[in-house]
């Protein structure tokens, strides 16, 4: 309801200002129900876009992890005809450097990064759209050019195997669905959110709120243990 949700909204907002502030090392975070935020009155659409606004944040990114498998997404919160318009060079090259940063500083000395295709078999060529060839290759390249090591542009469906056997460290998707529904067909129980870009860690579940099951003594608390654990990793800086 709408104070239910003006309240959440409130607790996340004070949490974020606390990590701001220094006052807690970061965060982890329990679903929280869109709808209500609305009717509370609020206009971000999730976490991440207060987290972005609070802190000033140019650019912050969602990482999912389930085990060995990362998907980085290019973009998470945007109608999919949005989305394939923010596949630039430009925003690519963003994400990979943002990658880069976070993966450097939880130890990883030259991350292996799997950049997943847009279209359909990497386009084929440009028989099944042209984003490979126009934005996503250019950016590739330039990022190899940076030291960055990235490979693709990989068709999505086979890149993820890879990554589940360990072929690579993360793999950037072009929008939300690609990435979450590869984590979620891998682990969904054990899955965790992990922004990159914010002067602060936040993790958190990967699920909703769930009110259907709500009272019955059914919600599993896997993905809130791992979320606790690779928060506390990170904070640590004992890494992934």
């Amino acid at each position: 309801d709408a104070g239910s949700g003006a309240a959440s909204h409130l607790w996340v907002e004070e949490a974020a200002r606390m990590c701001i502030d220094g006052q807690v090392a970061g965060m982890v975070t329990a679903p929280v129900n869109k709808e209500s935020w609305h009717m509370g009155g609020s206009k971000d659409t999730g976490h991440m876009e207060v987290f972005k606004r609070l802190s000033g944040s140019d650019y912050v990114a969602t990482m999912l992890v389930s085990g060995p498998m990362r998907c980085m997404h290019l973009s998470t919160h945007k109608p999919l005809a949005e989305a394939c318009k923010y596949v630039t060079t430009e925003n690519i090259m963003t994400a990979l450097r943002l990658t880069q940063k976070h993966f450097n500083e939880w130890g990883f000395a030259t991350p292996r990064i799997a950049v997943a295709a847009l279209n359909p078999h990497a386009s084929d060529s440009g028989l099944i759209g042209n984003e490979e060839a126009d934005e996503i290759a250019p950016a590739i390249a330039e990022a190899q050019g940076e030291g960055i090591d990235a490979t693709g542009p990989h068709p999505s469906d086979s890149i993820f195997n890879q990554a589940a056997a360990g072929r690579y460290d993360v793999v950037l998707v072009m929008y939300h669905d690609q990435g979450h529904i590869a984590i979620k067909v891998y682990g969904a129980e054990e899955s965790v959110t992990v922004n990159l870009g914010l002067p602060f860690l936040r993790t958190s579940v990967d699920h909703g709120t769930a009110f259907d099951i709500a009272g019955k003594g059914v919600a599993g608390e896997t993905s809130m243990i791992e979320a606790l654990k690779l928060g506390a990793s990170l904070v640590s800086r004992k890494g992934l």
